[in-house]
C-alpha cells in the first residue's frame, strides 16, 4: 500500500500485512536461516524505502538523521561481512549517516550492554552526544563517524580492517558455526 509521496508501509490500517507483502521474506523467521533472508535482498529492499524517507523529508524540510545500531561485537562477529560492506556502500549512496556499529571501544565492552542488542542508555547518550557535538560528554574517538558519499570508500577499507582485526572467530583461526546459538559472554 502506498500512503503520503508514496512511501510503502507494509502493514495496512488495522495491523495486518498487505498483499504486497504476503509471501515477502522477513527480518527474522524461524523457518529460515538468516543468511537466506539478507541473500533475498532485503537489504536492497531497505535501501529503496530509505531512498523514498529521504526524498519526502527533503520534499517537506525535515532534517533526517540516520545512524548504525551499535550492536555488541558477538552480533558483529555473525555479520556477513561482504553483504554488509555492501549495505553500508549503498547506504552512502541513498544519503549520509553516522556509523556507530563495528567493532569500537564502546560494542566491545560488555559493561555497555544489558543483552547482545540492547544497549545501556549511557550509549544513547554518547550516540546523542557525537551527532549533536555535545562537548559535555566525553564520547570515544572510536565511536562514530560521519560517513558521506566522498568518504565512504575509505571508511569502508577501515571497516574490512577492523573485521580482519577483531572478529573473534577468525582470531581463533575457525569459522563460525551458523548453525550455533550466539553465545552472550554476560
Amino acid at each position: 500500500m502506498a500512503r503520503g509521496g508514496g512511501l510503502k508501509f507494509l502493514a495496512r490500517e488495522d495491523g495486518a500485512l498487505g498483499p504486497e507483502v504476503e509471501d515477502r521474506p522477513i527480518f527474522f523467521d524461524k523457518g529460515r536461516e538468516l543468511t537466506d533472508v539478507i541473500r533475498d535482498n532485503v537489504s536492497r529492499d531497505n535501501l529503496e524505502i530509505l531512498r523514498e524517507l529521504v526524498a519526502l523529508c527533503k520534499e517537506h524540510h525535515i532534517q533526517l538523521i540516520i545512524f548504525t545500531t551499535p550492536h555488541h561485537r558477538t552480533v558483529i562477529d555473525h555479520f556477513l561481512e561482504e553483504e554488509y560492506i555492501a549495505f553500508l556502500k549503498g547506504l552512502s549512496e541513498v544519503t549520509s549517516y553516522w556509523d556507530f556499529a563495528g567493532y569500537n571501544s564502546i560494542t566491545t565492552d560488555n559493561r555497555n550492554y544489558f543483552t547482545h542488542s540492547h544497549y545501556r542508555p549511557s550509549v544513547s547518550r554518547l550516540i546523542a552526544a557525537r551527532i549533536f557535538d555535545d562537548k559535555t560528554l566525553d564520547v570515544p574517538k572510536d565511536f562514530g563517524v560521519w560517513v558521506t558519499k566522498d568518504n565512504a570508500e575509505a571508511h569502508l577499507k577501515e571497516v574490512k580492517e577492523s573485521f580482519k582485526k577483531n572478529r573473534s572467530w577468525q582470531n581463533e583461526n575457525q569459522q563460525p558455526n551458523p548453525e550455533s546459538k550466539l553465545k552472550i559472554p554476560f
